[in-house]
């Protein structure tokens, strides 16, 4: 059971065979089936191959994909249905679904007699003449579907077997692309292989290679690098400003900017942007160090209560939690390290007052512990008050 996809991409069609048991469509140059519209994530859905035919799978994208034109977690493919993944449409053509087992016929009736022919003489060989004759129609209409099916043949035939002239082509295309500080020879390979048949070379390492010729293209370009970070720096805070809420968009293009404009300015300024909204903005990073400041005083002067209430507060934001989460869990097990040990230190002392006859004094003591709030601490403070109060 096999099927192939026609990809339809900036206006160029290509064939993908689906040969393996999973293809992975995506952005990042580890995908089976390799896209380059800005809207792909890097590994945007799966193509399976299933005892029920061949499944698409999205893989939990922001932008979704779609068959037919309605978003799917994953759909058990039809022959001619249409994938959506971002701008790109994907048409599968194959099985639509696993092969069902042809039914047993059931066994010829006994024979209560034997034929004869125009003679008198029975016939030796009888058994196919009970068999019913075809209809013309149906006759004609199985001619017909097998020579559709040998034309799909010859095509898919001719469309997959490359001949000399397309060796030759994609060689030069190769020979050019060894002049590494050449803008026009790359230029020129990357036509040539963008125009090479389908069925040429393999799919996979015909992208790969335009991928990074387009690459090296850029890297001598120099200024034309950043005007292209710049363009899609402005393109990607367009669309955040209108959706706010959509983290991880902003998330996953600063992970693309990362691979396609490593060493440009407005990675920076996108990387930083991503810092001040896990943040909080301007606001949120004041208030984080207002509260670490507190804390270090908090420690040093053994002022548990407002400690403990200060982590609360963190702890119940979220934007806190989502940048700082790690070091607030690392300041809470301090505090209660620390209050573990003054704890013991002061109900000994409350004791040793109770028993020079200075109960007031104990009193304060356990009263100041409970009112920390730390449990189980508290309520121990609190029972020993009890049994003085007694």
């Amino acid at each position: 059971m096999n099927g192939k996809l026609i990809v339809s991409e900036h206006g160029r069609d290509r064939i993908h065979e689906l040969c393996d048991e999973q293809t992975i469509v995506g952005r990042g140059m580890d995908s089976d089936l390799h896209l380059k519209h800005p809207d792909v994530a890097a590994e945007h859905c799966a193509i399976k191959r299933t005892p029920s035919g061949f499944k698409v799978v999205d893989l939990e994208t922001n932008e979704g994909t779609k068959v037919n034109g309605h978003l799917v977690n994953q759909h058990v493919l039809q022959n001619g249905d249409t994938i959506q993944v971002g701008a790109v449409r994907i048409t599968y053509l194959g099985d639509s679904g696993a092969p069902g087992q042809a039914s047993r016929k059931a066994p010829p009736p006994p024979l209560t007699s034997h034929p004869t022919n125009a003679e008198g003489e029975p016939h030796r060989f009888y058994r196919h003449e009970q068999k019913a004759g075809l209809g013309s129609g149906t006759k004609v209409a199985l001619i017909l579907a097998a020579l559709g099916i040998l034309a799909l043949i010859l095509v898919s035939l001719g469309q997959n077997v490359p001949n000399e002239a397309s060796i030759l082509r994609f060689q030069e295309a190769r020979r050019l692309l060894e002049n590494k500080n050449d803008p026009r020879s790359i230029q020129r390979a990357i036509e040539i292989l963008k125009n090479l048949p389908p069925g040429a070379v393999q799919e996979r390492d015909r992208v790969n290679m335009v991928y990074a010729a387009e690459s090296r293209l850029l890297d001598l370009g120099g200024g034309v690098v950043d005007q292209k970070a710049e363009i899609e720096f402005t393109r990607i805070m367009q669309y955040y400003n209108s959706h706010k809420e959509d983290i991880g968009y902003l998330k996953g293009q600063v992970r693309s900017c990362r691979e396609h404009f490593p060493a440009s300015a407005q990675l920076l300024k996108l990387e930083a942007t991503l810092e001040d909204v896990l943040a909080g903005g301007e606001e949120g990073k004041q208030k984080w160090s207002a509260a670490q400041e507190f804390l270090r005083h908090a420690l040093k002067n053994a002022e548990f209560k407002g400690a403990f209430e200060t982590l609360a507060q963190l702890e119940g934001d979220a934007a806190m939690l989502r940048i700082h989460g790690s070091r607030i869990a690392t300041y809470r097990r301090t505090f209660e390290r620390a209050f573990k040990s003054h704890f013991e230190i002061m109900t000994a002392r409350a004791l040793s007052a109770h028993e020079r006859g200075k109960t007031e004094l104990a009193q304060r003591i356990y009263a100041q512990l409970a009112d920390v709030g730390l449990e189980p601490y508290a309520s121990q403070a609190r029972t020993l008050l009890e049994s003085l109060d007694g």
